[in-house]
């Protein structure tokens, strides 16, 4: 007895809403972009050839070809600039001001250097719009285990320049080359993407014991955040978002820390994944 056919699920979606990139690294880094107008992917097949038994110009055997999906290449448009894209794609380095705030250069991987992109995931959102024109949900595509292509940059007169980012995913043994998912709305973005380091008031006055420095700050840190602290003859405030683990000692906020007058105490404020937050500097007086 023959099936009977079942309507399917007609979605009609629009446009490049939305792309993120997320590495894969011990500190990922996160970027968001709605500038991309246009959005290209090509599976990635390698074809294994038929065999064939021909004799005399008659078939008698054949062995049907094999494909075997390697993953995708990606191809973005781009009507704007984006050093945060252009870094995840193909590494090098992003230099900022003294406050971390404003982008002043960017340098790509050295010539004759080993070309080792960072892997990533891209999120690619588009809208799915009802006979009313309104958007109704999200259609969630994501691709794993991409690297970039190295970039070019080209310029014309009167033209605003339209990037063009070639994007390879290959997936890992037994990952699908993409899922499709739906969500309500697009993700939330920082709407500041190079925010400043914070400031703490950082006193220090005379602890208990011999030794000892008592060391207040200001303002009061968040609830789910912590502090570290490093102390030395020298010492400097980390980046924003810079992890502080290595050389850093944890402190809960109130305990006297056994430390030399006169040197340097930093304290730092620090999220759930050691990512300085805030920071501040004092110098230290010790009870004798």
């Amino acid at each position: 007895m023959a099936a009977t056919p079942k309507k399917g699920t007609e979605l009609s979606t629009i446009d490049v809403n939305m792309i993120v990139l997320t590495t894969e690294e011990d500190s990922p880094k996160s970027i968001a972009s709605t500038t991309q107008t246009k959005i290209e992917v090509e599976p990635q097949i390698e074809t294994t050839e038929a065999v064939k038994n021909i004799v005399k110009g008659r078939l008698l055997a054949q062995k049907s070809e094999i494909q075997t999906i390697t993953g995708n290449t990606i191809t973005l448009t781009d009507n704007t600039t984006i050093l945060e894209l252009i870094e995840i794609l193909q590494g090098g380095t992003i230099t900022k001001d003294e406050d971390q705030t404003t982008i002043t250069g960017y340098t790509p991987p050295a010539v004759g250097s080993e070309y080792k992109p960072v892997k990533f995931s891209m999120d690619v959102y588009s809208a799915v719009m009802d006979e009313g024109g309104n958007i109704t949900k999200y259609e969630k595509i994501t691709y794993p285990g991409c690297k970039g292509v190295m970039v070019g940059l080209g310029s014309e007169d009167n033209v605003f320049r339209i990037n063009t980012y070639t994007i390879n995913s290959a997936p890992a043994k037994g990952q699908a080359p993409y899922t499709i998912s739906y969500e309500e709305t697009l993700p939330e973005v920082d709407s500041n993407p190079n925010p400043a380091l914070g400031k703490l008031t950082v006193t220090s006055a005379e602890g208990t014991n011999s030794g000892d420095t008592h060391i207040t700050v200001t303002p009061v840190k968040e609830p789910s955040n912590s502090y570290k602290y490093k102390a030395g003859g020298s010492v400097s405030e980390p980046k924003y978002d810079e992890v502080c683990s290595s050389g850093y000692t944890d402190w809960d906020g109130s305990a006297d820390i056994t430390a030399t007058t006169g040197q340097k105490i930093l304290i730092v404020e620090v999220d759930g994944s050691n990512k300085a937050k805030k920071a501040g500097i004092a110098t230290i007086t010790s009870k004798a």
